[in-house]
């Protein structure tokens, strides 16, 4: 959204409290997901690795 507004990006919203901003960005978060529900990304079979498998240390250690 801030993009649009441009060079008054600085003052869009600046009198706004944080409360109604968050409202602001709830209301719009739940109509981009009515409009487009698609999922972009997924997570598919996950796997945990650790460092130390990987020969790889701290740099502190």
């Amino acid at each position: 959204m801030f993009q649009i507004v441009g060079e008054a990006a600085d003052a869009f919203l600046a009198s706004v409290s944080a409360e109604t901003k968050a409202e602001l960005a709830e209301l719009t978060g739940a109509w981009v997901r009515s409009a487009d529900s698609a999922v972009y990304w997924e997570v598919d079979k996950p796997t945990f690795h650790r460092f130390a498998d990987h020969g790889l240390v701290r740099e502190d250690e």
